[in-house]
């Protein structure tokens, strides 16, 4: 799936010179930023990203295998971060409700066996239904 996503990455000329303009651009401005501030890490940001941007104006093609690569990086962290998000998300909200659901006797979706019953078929009322009814179901 991740996979079927790369090679669907976009590299026409437009889209390399959006890479080069945006990517490069950020990196300047986290250069001149470093620079305002006084750290000496500014050159390691400035240098790549005005290449970036004076590659991107005149020949984006050459930043197609750059551009593929930032855009694979970016997938693949995407689909690890989603797993991650999700994991957090199911162990420290999901799991501690339903526990707290189950210690409380809570049965929401009416799950709970009971031999002594009939059946489980739920009756509802008889009402009658007008054809308005059913234009706007939702």
């Amino acid at each position: 799936m991740v996979i079927a996503e790369i090679k669907k990455i976009e590299s026409s000329p437009k889209k390399l010179r959006e890479f080069g303009f945006v990517v490069g651009g950020v990196l300047c401005a986290i250069g001149i930023l470093s620079f305002w501030r006084g750290k000496g890490s500014f050159p390691y940001f400035l240098a790549p990203g005005i290449i970036l941007v004076i590659t991107g104006a005149v020949i984006p093609s050459i930043l197609k295998p750059v551009q593929k690569a930032w855009m694979t990086l970016a997938l693949l962290m995407g689909w690890v971060m989603t797993r991650v998000f999700l994991s957090v998300l199911f162990y420290l909200a999901i799991t501690p409700v339903g526990l707290l659901l189950r210690l409380m006797g809570k049965d929401l979706l009416d799950e709970r066996l009971e031999p002594q019953k009939q059946s489980y078929w739920k009756l509802r009322p008889q009402t009658s239904r007008a054809p308005a009814d059913c234009e706007k179901q939702y």
